[in-house]
């Protein structure tokens, strides 16, 4: 039985720099089974580029709905509130042909042509937020950039008012930060209340926006209903703003740690598209995948994987994996080929990756142009990152300039 010590991956260092121990894990146990102390029940860390994306690919075997699997289910996916069953009834839990099905609706409205056209959006957003903080040579770069980017598009898409952003983050901040669980509750019944009011409004009067296009998907009784709506609405929320955030702020301080390169951005605007990709390779905003469930019994280079056992794909390990990504731990802004894996692989490939691209070129490359001195304004170890195994994310990046 290995010990969940052997590795620190539960520890604070992890959180810190994930990365050597990432590296150690490949190296030594790249199939890495922990057992919980409290119930005896199997999580196996994969973290090869290789096997991570052979899991994900694998929908079959590897499935992502716990119900799915002839097996005991596991009590913190044993779901009693109805509320909490709601907002967990959406495509990134499901399998097909539930998950083709939802897939399908959501890829014809959230396509790259629908991308293109917001660009002018997040062009003047990106600015308008900078403009607020400029004359202050100080600023939260998380709280006053990062996260209305993001945001302000969501809500334009899903035609929510920008106004009620601030309620958006309290709704989807338990996903990465852990809270108790009457708190969590508290917050998925006040987001459901909010989403029924929108609905509501949407079907007295509706308007050119997802939530109209998806009233009108469930109304016509064949592709979602109330419930599925409602989670469509809040995963879209939150993967619509949660990743791209991370995108930026972890973005922002990787080159605030490569001054040089921040400065070959700055002379060199063209190259932000392939930086971004690098980015993202570098410092993966998500970290772990959704968890996958071992449909049957698993062979995997020669550790048994049994039928019922969570499965948890390390992103953030698989990119920097040598055989892939030669000499992983160098941010190189033009990296090619850069075949990373940070926005998933296989049917649950992320839908929001052409918005996400697009959001953090324009905000990083606006950042670098209107604010070329960027620094950070706290020393490095005073950095909080977010306990989250599968999110990588800062809880606040204190950043200071001249004036």
């Amino acid at each position: 039985m290995i010990q969940k010590e052997e590795f620190r991956f539960f520890s604070k260092e992890r959180v810190r720099n994930p990365y050597s121990i990432y590296a150690e894990m490949r190296r030594e146990k790249p199939i890495y089974q922990h057992i919980d102390p409290q119930d005896g029940t199997s999580t196996w860390f994969l973290t090869r580029f290789d096997d991570v994306r052979a899991v994900m690919k694998d929908d079959k075997r590897f499935v992502s709905d716990w119900t799915n699997v002839n097996k005991e289910i596991p009590k913190e996916f044993l779901v009693k509130e109805k509320h909490e069953r709601v907002i967990q009834n959406h495509l990134v839990r499901k399998d097909p042909p539930d998950h083709t099905r939802l897939r399908e609706l959501t890829k014809k409205a959230l396509t790259s042509e629908l991308a293109d056209e917001m660009e002018t959006f997040v062009v003047e957003t990106s600015n308008r937020l900078l403009d607020e903080v400029e004359s202050n040579g100080k600023m939260d770069l998380i709280e006053d950039y990062a996260i209305p980017v993001p945001l302000s598009v969501i809500s334009k898409i899903l035609g929510v008012p920008l106004k009620d952003q601030g309620r958006f983050r309290r709704w989807t901040e338990w996903h990465v930060n852990p809270l108790k669980g009457e708190m969590v509750k508290s917050k998925i019944g006040e987001f459901i209340s909010y989403a029924r009011e929108k609905v509501a409004e949407r079907q007295a009067e509706p308007q050119d926006d997802l939530i109209t296009y998806l009233i009108r998907a469930m109304e016509s009784g064949e592709i979602l209903d109330e419930d599925e709506l409602l989670s469509m609405i809040f995963i879209m929320l939150l993967a619509g703003h949660e990743t791209t955030t991370n995108l930026i702020a972890n973005g922002a301080l990787t080159l605030m740690r490569h001054p040089d390169l921040w400065k070959k951005l700055g002379d060199d605007p063209s190259l932000m598209e392939t930086a971004v990709e690098e980015l993202l390779r570098f410092e993966s905003p998500v970290q772990g995948a959704t968890l996958r469930f071992a449909a049957e019994d698993v062979n995997i280079r020669g550790n048994l994987i049994k039928q019922g056992d969570k499965v948890q794909v390390i992103l953030g390990a698989a990119n920097y994996d040598s055989e892939h990504f030669p000499s992983p731990e160098k941010l190189v802004l033009d990296r090619d080929p850069n075949g990373h894996i940070a926005f998933g692989h296989g049917i649950h490939f992320c839908l929001g990756a052409p918005f996400g691209r697009m959001e953090g070129r324009i905000a990083l490359n606006t950042l670098i142009q209107r604010i070329p001195n960027l620094r950070l304004a706290v020393p490095e170890e005073k950095l909080e990152w977010n306990p989250s195994i599968n999110i990588r994310g800062l809880s606040k990046l204190l950043v200071a300039w001249d004036k």
